[in-house]
């Protein structure tokens, strides 16, 4: 039972026995700074942590969110990392947390791997893996939600900017999000498969492949949530091999994937509705207010800024959308900012 944070300093390893639960007590969430587990030293940074195993769980019956917009607010994250070199997270499932499972920020060279998502009371706002600014170098693979209604939000956010003045968000910063893996996703019934937001910082070298299963608004998010349509900074993003139902239709999100951030140079590879997706579901919304050269499945043409682009229904084998004349290709897996490439 947990009635502190547990807060773990550079250079230490925590591993939990088969078998071993961790409760936050009733009323542990207190403030900003509260968590199951978080890195000690978030302003200056902490490097090479590691946390492998066990069954977190965050108890949301007995530690409700603090007010929105509130500094010192508890955010109801239950795993949170922020400002850390060399990251691995692994093999652990995370039980019933008040807002976001696991939530990294400023983080480089990471790992999350092999995840479990477990909750029987959902919430709003309820993301699975939650990236914020200044993340670079990662792999996200291996997460699983295979309970109904979990998660009640994304299952994986890349959110380069976001509203980091309410609750849930206190302590992550806006910035870019470059050079991530994002593999082998499976939700029953999540809200959102995968979210990319970006209002000004990018959102660049992204790969995701082999996501399955059930989604009740979109599989691939890149809409513009509250800020203006067409604004964003998402470049060299490659998806591909991706089966996903819509379980409900809302006419405020129609479609398996929307597109209302502004994208340079991003491919969506074997896309395919899955058995079950209801027959008003459009595959793909395009109103981002920009012109883009499009290629689908070896169709050439343009999407134009006014008018935008559905497709109706149906898969799809191979689509590009770039910028002007650039050619398309894959996103790179290679170094930034001058220090050691991860390993893959």
């Amino acid at each position: 039972m947990l009635t502190e944070t547990l807060r773990v300093h550079s250079d230490t390893a925590v591993i939990a026995e088969p078998g071993a639960v961790f409760r936050l007590a009733d009323g542990a969430g207190r403030h900003c700074r509260s968590f199951m587990i978080a890195n000690a030293n978030p302003g200056n940074g902490n490097a090479n942590i590691s946390l492998r195993g066990g069954f977190w769980d965050a108890n949301n019956a007995g530690n409700p969110r603090g007010t929105d917009y509130d500094p010192f607010a508890y955010t109801g994250v239950a795993v949170n990392f922020v400002n850390v070199k060399n990251l691995t997270v692994c093999d652990l499932t995370v039980h019933n947390p008040e807002s976001f499972f696991i939530r990294v920020g400023e983080v480089c060279d990471f790992r999350i791997e092999n995840i479990t998502l477990s909750a029987d009371r959902t919430h709003i706002n309820q993301d699975g893996v939650h990236v914020g600014g200044f993340s670079e170098r990662g792999v996200i693979r291996g997460i699983r939600a295979t309970a109904p209604g979990v998660p009640g939000d994304d299952l994986v956010a890349l959110n380069a900017d976001d509203d980091v003045e309410r609750q849930l968000n206190l302590g992550m910063r806006r910035g870019p999000i470059r050079n991530i893996l994002v593999e082998d996703l499976e939700a029953a019934d999540a809200y959102t498969f995968l979210r990319l937001l970006s209002v000004g910082q990018p959102i660049e070298d992204i790969t995701v492949r082999r996501l399955r299963g059930g989604c009740r608004v979109h599989g691939l998010n890149l809409n513009n949530w509250r800020f203006p349509k067409g604004v964003g900074a998402i470049r060299r993003v490659l998806i591909e091999d991706v089966e996903l139902t819509k379980t409900q239709f809302r006419p405020q999100a129609p479609a398996l994937i929307h597109i209302s951030l502004h994208v340079e140079d991003l491919a969506i590879h074997r896309f395919r509705r899955g058995v079950g997706t209801l027959p008003g579901v459009q595959t793909l919304l395009i109103d981002n207010r920009q012109a883009l050269d499009m290629m689908l499945d070896g169709r050439t043409g343009q999407v134009e800024a006014a008018a935008g682009y559905v497709q109706a229904g149906g898969d799809i084998e191979t689509l590009n959308l770039k910028q002007g004349l650039v050619e398309h290709h894959v996103p790179c897996r290679a170094p930034c900012s001058n220090r050691k490439a991860h390993n893959k």
